[in-house]
């Protein structure tokens, strides 16, 4: 499809004046959107819940009074000894002799020795930033993503936790991502190299 240079020009023109304008209608307009991955609520509450384990003492059957139950809770992702023992040593220079020795031993023990991994868990809002109309026209689309995100480990021997381990890690996310089109809406009806004139 060709378009003349004249209307090509005054098309955007057109889409300038209206990226430009209406700025206060940014704030109601805006889109926004959620990323939850639940279970064991907020940050905070699975960090307080992840310091309350103590190696060698806690028990398979106090991680239900503390609401922690590997059966019941959502997002968690068991695994048997063999498992175990390639997680550790996922990297091959690493040697079985150089693990924790409560590992070791958990892994030794066989059938007797599997692991937890609860969440990844998140709180993700995203929300619309800078002007609605330039979104709109497809100029320029700038989104900010901020929140949480938290997961960790249990490994047990029997009915003992003998080991724990945080994993991914994230008490504030703050991640803006921002796309520009030069062409704004044009862009996905014409061909660029068409419209803009050669040296």
């Amino acid at each position: 499809m060709k378009i003349g240079k004249p209307a090509f020009f005054t098309l955007l023109a057109i889409v300038f004046s209206i990226a430009v304008s209406g700025c206060a209608f940014n704030s109601k307009l805006m889109p926004t959107s959620k990323d939850m991955v639940s279970g064991l609520g907020s940050y905070g509450d699975i960090q307080s819940a992840y310091d309350k384990i103590i190696p060698n003492k806690t028990k398979v059957s106090d991680l239900k009074e503390m609401g922690l139950d590997p059966q019941k809770t959502s997002n968690v992702t068991a695994f048997n000894y063999l498992e175990l023992k390639n997680m550790f040593l996922a990297n091959p220079s690493e040697k079985f002799e150089n693990l924790p020795p409560e590992i070791q031993e958990c892994v030794k023990a066989r059938e007797l020795c599997s692991g937890y991994r609860y969440g990844p868990y998140r709180g993700l809002y995203t929300k619309g930033q800078g002007n609605i109309f330039s979104r709109l026209a497809k100029c320029k689309k700038v989104d900010l993503t901020e929140g949480w995100e938290l997961e960790f480990f249990l490994f047990r021997k029997g009915d003992v936790i003998v080991y724990k381990l945080p994993g991914r890690d994230l008490p504030k996310v703050h991640s803006v991502k921002e796309e520009r089109r030069p062409l704004c809406f044009l862009q996905d009806i014409v061909d660029p190299n068409k419209l803009i004139p050669g040296p």
